[in-house]
């Protein structure tokens, strides 16, 4: 059977604290349209500024964070960018629209994701499985059993 064809990550890299400026751009422009948006920021349109520094700080926690992994996601910046975000963050101080030339590379998307925890596996689950025999899980990092 053939390797499946791993589709190029070129646009795709770790985020770094360099970037949060543009993050917090970008999350803010993302999110306005989730449903939840309006109820976890009531004041967005009054207070844009705190809306980005939210998102900056929550992000730049995450970086920090070494369960947690932070992507960004890079493309080419169009003349029509600032055309996509709600009016109010349009007059945010901290508003960080797409800089430089046209066609520069800019963050257009992030994504974060908590590592999830080792849980312990059950002698009851392994034994489910044909797992429980004596040494067959020693080696293995981050496995212990539990009896139930």
């Amino acid at each position: 059977m053939p390797s499946p064809v791993v589709p190029s990550f070129d646009r795709l890299r770790l985020a770094t604290m360099e970037d949060l400026p543009r993050i917090a751009t970008v999350a803010a422009a993302g999110f306005f349209h989730s449903p939840t948006f309006q109820y976890q920021r009531r004041r967005y349109a009054e207070y844009p500024d705190d809306t980005l520094l939210s998102y900056s700080t929550q992000y730049a926690a995450s970086i920090l964070d070494p369960q947690c992994i932070v992507l960004v996601a890079e493309d080419r910046l169009v003349d029509t960018e600032g055309g996509q975000v709600y009016d109010a963050l349009r007059r945010a101080a901290a508003y960080i629209p797409g800089a430089g030339p046209l066609g520069v590379q800019v963050v257009v998307g992030v994504a974060s994701v908590r590592k999830a925890a080792a849980r312990p596996i059950t002698l009851a689950k392994c034994m489910s499985v044909g797992l429980a025999q004596p040494g067959l899980l020693d080696s293995v990092p981050g496995v212990s059993l539990v009896s139930c």
